[in-house]
């Protein structure tokens, strides 16, 4: 006879194989194919190609909707400051026009009446620079470059949230996986326990009342496991929607090797975290450049004050289908008049040949420049001004008391999550102890039923605590490391397990 130890997962019970080897050549090759199997069976953290958790992150905000809105928020951003530094840049436009005008007009061209219908083509090219604005230009540059930093924060903000929703659902998947192993382990357990009273009650040592209590205690115990695979699933289904997969049953998450919590990842107070936080966390950046911002936009609504001085230019130039030149001349005679005689007295009249003056002609006859300053000095509009910087300064009063609530919810979260932290630190020890007193107590228990001194019922009592308190246990466990996670968030540091 052999025995053969199945490889133990971890947290998972072991399987023992015990072969009968006869002189058969048939079980003896059957027993070699399965050695040479076992010997080449993958390990199982190699065959562990699940999801991790930073894959999930990367993969959460490469797809997350919220980030993409907010990434198109920056780009927008992106936008304005560009078009508030083009605007500080000559404008250049040009003109073209082809008219048909019909019935009487006065020809821009040749200043004369034009009845006839008369064609007409104008080009232009203008420029315009603003040379003095009240330095709105400037500070509208520096207004949408803060915001720019803000939405930048911003994008950084919706990232951390997204990445903390992800590790929150990675660490339940683990907390629902450790408890389905301790559920099937004590229904492993009892299973044994109750093959053991079987053989005791067929060989009459043992009443078969205590093998009937086993029995229920052991389909209670089923019953849990099964409720701790629904657990376990529904909490896979959960981070897989999270990711917006579009596969989900094949979906499952790489086991790292969860360190056992210590209370030296306590050792920062909550003020000297608060203190990290305020100038590191990208909602801190953003409500303080969004302060800044509207500071600078009040400055813009002032700039409307003082006059504008601008510098223009044209260039241009026409085409008119009235316009005539001269191509030759001839003299006639004609009758103006008689003398006291009787006589005719005649004059000579000059004649002008006239055609259409060519268009490459015209336009170089008809070239216009022109080149100037404007100044521009605001007396009244109508309040527009003064209702511009009043509502500046709301906005900056606003943005400034946003910016003291962002703080206020910062310190009051980050105390509250010290505590909450420091609590399931309590929490776990307190837990810990108690698991290993009821374990000391269950296995005195165990071996007082096993010989008869203790009934079932004081049995299942004694196991039922245990389990309760593993369970418990194994919720404090990563409530406290969930908890620590969140003071590491806030710190800036990478959310990793």
């Amino acid at each position: 006879m052999l025995h053969l130890s199945w490889p133990k997962a971890k947290g998972l019970p072991g399987q023992n194989l015990i072969f009968m080897a006869p002189n058969n050549p048939y079980a003896m090759r059957f027993f070699w194919c399965c050695c040479l199997f076992l010997f080449f069976l993958p390990d199982s953290k190699a065959q562990n190609s699940g999801w991790t958790l930073q894959q999930c992150i990367d993969h959460a905000i490469k797809n997350n909707l919220s980030v993409r809105q907010t990434q198109l928020n920056q780009n927008l951003a992106e936008q304005n400051l560009l078009q508030s530094k083009a605007g500080t840049l000559p404008s250049l436009n040009g003109s073209a026009s082809n008219v048909y005008n019909f019935g009487q007009t006065i020809d821009p061209f040749t200043n004369t009446f034009a009845t006839a219908r008369v064609r007409s083509d104008r080009f232009s090219i203008s420029s315009n620079l603003t040379l003095f604005s009240g330095l709105q230009q400037y500070n509208t540059i520096q207004a949408n470059t803060l915001s720019l930093f803000a939405s930048k924060q911003d994008l950084e903000k919706i990232k951390n949230d997204v990445s903390l929703n992800i590790a929150t659902a990675f660490i339940q998947i683990l907390f629902n996986r450790e408890l389905l192993m301790n559920s099937r382990n004590q229904a492993q357990v009892t299973r044994l326990q109750v093959e053991r009273t079987r053989k005791l009650v067929d060989a009459g040592g043992v009443a078969r009342n205590v093998l009937l209590d086993l029995d229920a205690q052991l389909a209670n115990e089923d019953l849990a496991v099964v409720n701790a695979e629904n657990q376990f699933s529904l909490a896979n289904l959960n981070l897989a929607l999270l990711l917006d997969l579009k596969e989900l049953a094949d979906f499952s998450i790489s086991v790292p090797d969860v360190a056992e919590p210590s209370a030296s990842l306590l050792a920062q107070d909550a003020e000297t975290i608060f203190r990290s936080a305020e100038t590191g966390q990208p909602g801190m950046k953003a409500a303080e450049a969004r302060v800044n911002s509207a500071a600078k936009s009040v400055l813009v609504a002032k700039g409307a004050r003082y006059p504008t001085l601008s510098i223009f230019g044209s260039f241009g130039t026409g085409y008119s289908g009235a316009a005539r030149e001269i191509v030759g001349t001839s003299n006639t005679t004609i009758p103006i008049g008689f003398t006291q005689n009787g006589e005719t007295v005649f004059t000579t009249a000059r004649n002008f040949d006239y055609q259409l003056t060519p268009w490459s002609k015209q336009l170089d006859n008809n070239l216009n420049k022109t080149f100037g300053l404007t100044l521009q000095v605001p007396f009244f509009n109508g309040l527009q001004t003064y209702t511009g910087i009043e509502r500046a300064k709301i906005n900056f009063e606003s943005a400034r008391l946003n910016l003291e609530t962002t703080r206020r919810d910062l310190r009051r979260t980050i105390h509250q999550a010290h505590a909450d932290a420091l609590n399931a630190w309590k929490k776990l020890e307190a837990t810990r102890k108690s698991v290993e007193a009821l374990t000391l107590s269950f296995e005195n228990t165990e071996k007082r039923f096993n010989v008869g001194m203790l009934n079932s019922v004081e049995y299942n009592d004694a196991k039922n605590k245990l389990n309760q308190s593993k369970s418990t246990l194994l919720q404090a466990k990563y409530d406290y490391l969930f908890k620590v996670k969140v003071l590491d968030f806030y710190q800036g540091k990478p959310l990793t397990l």
